[in-house]
């Protein structure tokens, strides 16, 4: 019930001048995005991920999408600065590439490569390079048989970040959430079926609250609900089952 009032709050609260675009299975990326029609909205995620600015929304509607957007516009810090991309339902896409980004967020999408018609045999939401104020609120995650849900590529870091109420599942190969960085609050996820270790920090001032794992798959090195040896402080959890 809090994530949801959370998300409702989050939906609710736009910043004055802001633009609303929408992504369409029949949309085109040479609309301009800014009404809910065949003939407005735009084709793909990556699109929107390449244009909107901050304080924008992007809708995304119903369908499958079979893509692994790339973001390469960001959000900036300050109330009302994020960009915020909503799943307005059922909203299937491959994974997420996040590569120095900031102060994107990310609401109810389901990110899963056998549901998108991507390879199963990856990663399905990367980070690389220093990324700042990352937001994913109730998503899906799940799987993939060669990478973790959430991967953290060599040498790289998210801050700042929050990573509440979605659901990891099916994930064979490695871990579900890898916590590289500083000051990011991991709270109320779901993880399960997970191979080799539930949630993974390493930084320092990270929150882990309230998170809910069962049916580890017994086999990785680290079969372990949590397992943070380089996290220096602020470590709080408290774990069902």
């Amino acid at each position: 019930m809090g994530t949801r009032i959370l998300l409702v709050f989050l939906l609710s609260v736009l910043p004055l001048g802001a633009t609303t675009y929408y992504v369409r299975t029949d949309g085109n990326n040479s609309n301009a995005g800014t009404s809910n029609t065949a003939g407005g909205a735009w084709l793909t995620i990556d699109k929107g991920t390449d244009t909107a600015n901050a304080g924008d929304t992007v809708r995304v509607q119903v369908g499958t999408y079979n893509e692994k957007p790339t973001p390469g516009h960001n959000g900036s810090s300050g109330a009302g600065n994020t960009i915020t991309f909503v799943a307005d339902g059922v909203v299937n896409v491959n994974g997420l590439t996040l590569s120095g980004n900031s102060y994107l967020r990310f609401i109810g999408f389901n990110f899963d490569p056998s549901a998108a018609g991507g390879t199963t045999a990856a990663s399905i939401i990367t980070f690389a390079g220093t990324n700042t104020g990352i937001e994913l609120w109730g998503n899906t995650i799940a799987n993939t048989t060669a990478g973790s849900g959430i991967q953290v590529s060599s040498g790289a870091t998210y801050n700042s970040s929050i990573i509440v109420g979605n659901t990891l599942h099916d994930l064979t190969n490695d871990t579900g959430i890898k916590v590289y960085g500083d000051n990011n609050l991991v709270a109320g996820n779901t993880i399960y079926s997970v191979y080799y270790i539930g949630i993974q920090p390493a930084g320092s001032n990270n929150r882990v609250l309230n998170n809910y794992f069962y049916s580890l798959v017994q086999g990785g090195a680290h079969p372990d609900f949590f397992y943070g040896p380089n996290e220096t402080q602020g470590i709080t959890r408290l774990l069902w089952k």
